[in-house]
């Protein structure tokens, strides 16, 4: 199975009708979409999950699930996927449409077109599937048809892998939720095909539990039932422990529960000392702020008598230079009169 053909129109970024053609032969048979940010490569992608998946689309990538979140639903959500320009000019309605060639269904291959539509005014969604260009007589609802085409198109678990951008193989391959690596596991048993073999493992056993059954005599059913009767007591008493068990559970978390409001009471009043404490203490640094300023007003004081200072050691200095000299010039003045 391969795309031959998707069609999208009006839909988002693209107005009108868009016809991409994915013909290929054995030596050219890889397809690469490319183009600047803003061109629409992403929402191409998210026009494939739509067309596959409609409502369940939220189930193949946690963006989808959160966009749809903050739209406030799914039809707020989807509605907004009609071209602006188009609904402008009035258009009402976008669809896009993927064709699928060599499809196994049954025995035999065949040509899938798979159409999905939207009617904003009525908020009506339409979902149709025909087979080699045939409204199918097997798909009669719309849930069968959603059903098909988790079953022989692309099963939801898998859709994950071949329908994603490049961030999110990084979140794949650094998935550490237990409930990721679930849904992981059984995307591999899908792609690997493991879960054909398991369901075929799962129908062998019933069948030789049936053939068991109708070749047991009298006396071995008698057993068998016996033997069942007891297993289900014994599943009872199981599952009476298990909930049980959650109980427990239930009240263990409730109690931490109330615990925890103790601590946060108790939290609650230690920050009311605190706040209290540091009022004193933007008090106390207001305070030191003023003597601060205080001093520093003192000391540009100080330092205006600086050059005062300065000039007084050295007129000090000058007077008893001028003395000394007076005396020398005295003593000279005595020594030539003698």
């Amino acid at each position: 199975m391969y795309i031959k053909e998707v069609t999208l129109n009006n839909f988002r970024i693209y107005k009108g009708e868009n016809n991409l053609s994915f013909s290929y032969d054995e030596k050219k048979n890889i397809t690469i979409i490319s183009g600047d940010n803003g061109y629409g490569k992403t929402t191409f992608l998210m026009a494939l999950v739509w067309c596959l998946y409609g409502r369940q689309m939220e189930n193949v990538d946690e963006l989808y699930k959160k966009e749809i979140n903050d739209k406030s639903g799914y039809p707020k959500y989807v509605s907004e996927s009609l071209n602006r320009l188009a609904k402008k000019e009035k258009e009402k309605k976008f669809f896009v449409s993927m064709v699928f060639s060599d499809t196994e269904i049954g025995n035999n291959f065949c040509e899938v077109k798979i159409t999905r539509s939207y009617h904003i005014k009525d908020n009506d969604e339409n979902l149709e599937i025909l087979i080699d260009n045939k409204e199918s007589e097997e798909l009669v609802g719309e849930e069968d048809k959603e059903g098909f085409i988790r079953s022989s198109i692309l099963p939801i678990e898998i859709a994950k892998f071949f329908l994603f951008d490049a961030e999110k193989i990084v979140a794949l391959a650094e998935s550490k939720l237990d409930e990721e690596r679930k849904k992981l596991s059984e995307a591999y048993t899908e792609i690997l095909g493991i879960k054909k073999y398991e369901n075929l493992k799962n129908n062998l056993e019933k069948i030789l539990d049936d053939c068991r059954d109708q070749s047991a005599t009298t006396e071995e059913r008698k057993k068998l039932i016996k033997l069942q009767g007891d297993i289900k007591s014994l599943e009872e008493v199981e599952i009476k422990d298990i909930e049980d068990e959650i109980k427990d559970i239930k009240d263990e978390i409730l109690q931490n529960k109330n615990d925890i409001n103790d601590i946060e009471q108790k939290l609650t009043d230690n920050k009311i000392i605190e706040e209290d404490e540091f009022k004193e203490l933007v008090n106390r640094k207001k305070q030191l702020e003023e003597i601060k300023e205080k001093i520093k007003d003192e000391l540009k004081e100080s330092f205006n008598l600086i050059p005062f200072f300065l000039s007084g050691n050295i007129l000090n200095k000058i007077l008893k230079q001028n003395e000394k000299e007076k005396r020398y010039s005295s003593q000279a003045g005595e020594r030539e009169s003698i």
